[in-house]
């Protein structure tokens, strides 16, 4: 009986391997896929924000500038570096969801 718990039980464990490295492949593509689309929108975002400078407001004050000092000391442009942010987290939800979905 023992043997056959034992080969029961290592059939069980090479299905279940089956099973994982499927779904390692599957969550692979689906990383790969998130991280180009990701790259692809930062570049669209760099390209659409890279050179946008702020309008002073009507009453002659002037908004903040597009570029300002980083916490790092080096000079950043506001708009880009939030919407690199915002980028990050859509994406990040994104692939949240579809690997989600690979273990149902």
């Amino acid at each position: 009986r023992f043997d056959t718990f034992k080969a029961d039980l290592q059939a069980q464990v090479k299905a279940q391997e089956a099973v994982n490295a499927a779904t390692k492949k599957q969550q692979d593509i689906i990383g790969k896929s998130i991280r180009s689309e990701y790259e692809a929108k930062l570049l669209s975002l760099k390209s659409y924000y890279g050179g946008v400078r702020q309008q002073s407001s009507s009453n002659g004050l002037s908004t903040l500038p597009s570029t300002t000092i980083g916490l790092d000391g080096k000079a950043t442009n506001l708009e880009l570096t939030c919407s690199y942010t915002t980028q990050q987290l859509v994406s990040l939800q994104e692939w949240i969801v579809e690997v989600s979905k690979t273990g149902r």
